[in-house]
Order: C-alpha cells, then sequence, then structure tokens
C-alpha cells in the first residue's frame, strides 16, 4: 500500500494532467449529483470549501446554494490550534485571501454556530471506497468531523478513487462520496 504522501504526489500529477475541458466536465458531473441529493434537497446550510486549482471546483455549488435560498458558510483556518472554523457568508465578496492562499471569510463575517440541517463538502486528493480520504496533510477536515453531526460529503474525482488508502486513529470517513461518475454511500 502507497504511503500518504505518495498518494499526494500521485493524485496531483493526475489533476496537474487534466485538460481545462475534461476537468471542468468532471466538475460540472460531480456538481449535478450533488445537488440532485436529497440530503443536499433537504439541507438548510452548506458547509462549503472554497477550491483551488487542483481540487473539485465549487464555485457553481456555492452559487447554486445561494441561489437556493441555503446558507453558506466556508472556513477559516486557525494555524496555531490547528482547526478550523465555519463562518457565513452571503457573496463571494465577503471572502479575502487567507493562509496557504486559500479564500477565507472576512474577519467581519458571523461565525455559523448552529449546524443542524446542515451538509459538509469535504475536499481531499484522494478517497477510498471505505469514505476516507487523503488530504493535503494538516487533518484540519478530520479534526472537525469528529465532532460534526451533519451528513459530510466528499467530493472527489474519480481518477483518485482507491480500494482502500493508509489511515491513522484520527481519520474520519464521510457519510457519502460524490465523483464525476459514481456516488458512494458509507451505508453500502
Amino acid at each position: 500500500m502507497k504511503t500518504k504522501q505518495q498518494v499526494r504526489s500521485y493524485c496531483k500529477e493526475i489533476r496537474a494532467d487534466y485538460s481545462a475541458e475534461i476537468k471542468s466536465s468532471y466538475d460540472r458531473e460531480i456538481s449535478e449529483k450533488l445537488l440532485s441529493l436529497d440530503e443536499y434537497s433537504n439541507s438548510k446550510t452548506v458547509l462549503a470549501f472554497v477550491s483551488k486549482d487542483i481540487e473539485v471546483d465549487t464555485k457553481a455549488i456555492i452559487a447554486k446554494a445561494f441561489s437556493h435560498g441555503k446558507t453558506v458558510a466556508v472556513p477559516r483556518c486557525n494555524v496555531e490550534r490547528g482547526t478550523m472554523t465555519f463562518y457565513v457568508i452571503k457573496s463571494r465578496s465577503d471572502l479575502t485571501s487567507g493562509y496557504y492562499g486559500i479564500l477565507e471569510p472576512k474577519e467581519t463575517c458571523p461565525e455559523l454556530k448552529d449546524f443542524s440541517s446542515s451538509i459538509c463538502l469535504v475536499p481531499a486528493l484522494a478517497y477510498d471506497k471505505e469514505l476516507f480520504r487523503v488530504g493535503f496533510g494538516k487533518g484540519y477536515y478530520d479534526k472537525f468531523l469528529k465532532d460534526y453531526s451533519g451528513v459530510s460529503v466528499g467530493v472527489c474525482y474519480s481518477d483518485c478513487i482507491a480500494e482502500q488508502l493508509p489511515k491513522d486513529e484520527f481519520d474520519r470517513p464521510v457519510n457519502i462520496l460524490i465523483t464525476d461518475s459514481i456516488i458512494y454511500r458509507k451505508d453500502n
């Protein structure tokens, strides 16, 4: 079995090789699958990440969530504690460049306190069929998911799905995984 670092390198290479057209097509497929989920329809709040170029593009998902009248919250990282906190945004203009060059909510955005009726989009470089992930190695999402009681939804390209990935005791699986080709559920 590959190490987490080997998985990260491999998946970064795969994603770097995608043409703009292929990546856009995959992103659209993932977005459409997510928006068709009952869990999405029944949610009042969408916890989204603001994607970097190498990740599944979340711009369309965030825009649709706004248009569907959902509360949208995105994380801000606390690097000293290694944690992240979600803040409510009303539009993309509520975002500013944060740590790692990731767009984060401005200091003026209110902290999200109520996670009931929410779904959380979880990024990763790779997922396995047990719905565990290999992220970028900082552990922010695993720490958050430990106490999160809503529905966690991983989004990833099908080229980066493995039978099984290396795991540590603090790793947390998601409830649902959406790729460009299939939807996996934890109860399957």
